[in-house]
């Protein structure tokens, strides 16, 4: 049997507010595209099109992993999230199958 792995960094929408994001990484982009309200549909849609067995998010806000993903994933997925010790709520969000995986032991 195969296992279907998918990892992607999904930009904090804090950080693809920054001038720093805008003016220097990313100046060729128009402005909508890096607004949340236009990349969260497209994301939800492209994971849920790729059907991961495990899945891996980096710069996912607590808002959004509550919003978006736990909706998204819903019951057949063992869910975790663990945000960076910051003034940013983001983090690494883990979403593993349960149909595939047992999840043996959790800690904080």
């Amino acid at each position: 049997s195969t296992i279907r792995v998918v990892c992607y960094n999904i930009l904090a929408v804090y950080y693809a507010r920054t001038q720093a994001a805008v003016r220097d990484m990313y100046p060729y982009c128009p402005a909508h595209v890096l607004d949340m309200a236009y990349r969260q549909p497209l994301q939800v849609r492209e994971l849920a099109r790729l059907d991961g067995d495990l899945v891996f998010l980096q710069e996912v806000g607590y808002a959004v992993f509550h919003k978006c993903f736990v909706p998204l994933f819903g019951d057949k997925y063992h869910m975790r999230i663990s945000l960076k010790a910051s003034k940013v709520s983001e983090g690494c969000a883990l979403f593993v199958r349960k149909e595939a995986f047992e999840v043996l032991e959790e800690s904080e």
